[in-house]
């Protein structure tokens, strides 16, 4: 009797965090439902300067989002950090500006189940670059 009343705590609250997370994440997403759509284009590690590939190197490991000013251009670059294998990719949802910020929004895709993928561990990450503004950039990053 007293293993099932611990069983439902642990269940309850399993829900009750899971559904916490989920409007958490919806409230974030509204937050730039009114901001601009950014122009950018999605470039490689050769195309940029060699300090953000150094930052890229360092941060790997884990997960992790700055932008590197240079010029006219401005260079936003997240990643998810380290996967036990290959085949992963990233899918932007949204690159924003409203009054404050710059918002990106990505997600990581894992691979198909029958995709024939690398067993070494990889780093998924990405690099826009986009006209340089003086704004933070925010990532929501899932």
């Amino acid at each position: 009797m007293l293993q099932r009343k611990g069983l439902a705590i642990l269940l309850l609250l399993t829900v009750f965090l899971t559904m916490s997370s989920c409007g958490r994440k919806q409230q974030e997403t509204r937050s730039y439902e009114n901001a601009q759509d950014v122009v950018y284009e999605i470039v490689t590690g050769s195309d940029v300067p060699h300090k953000v590939n150094e930052k890229i190197y360092k941060a790997k490991e884990k997960s992790f989002g700055f932008s590197y000013r240079d010029g006219d251009s401005m260079y936003v670059v997240f990643g998810f950090g380290r996967q036990n294998t290959g085949g992963y990719s990233i899918q932007v949802v949204a690159v924003k500006e409203n009054e404050e910020a710059i918002i990106v929004e990505a997600k990581m895709v894992a691979p198909a189940p029958e995709e024939v993928i690398s067993t070494s561990p990889s780093y998924p990450y990405m690099i826009l670059k986009m006209a340089n503004v003086e704004k933070d950039v925010q990532f929501i990053l899932y």
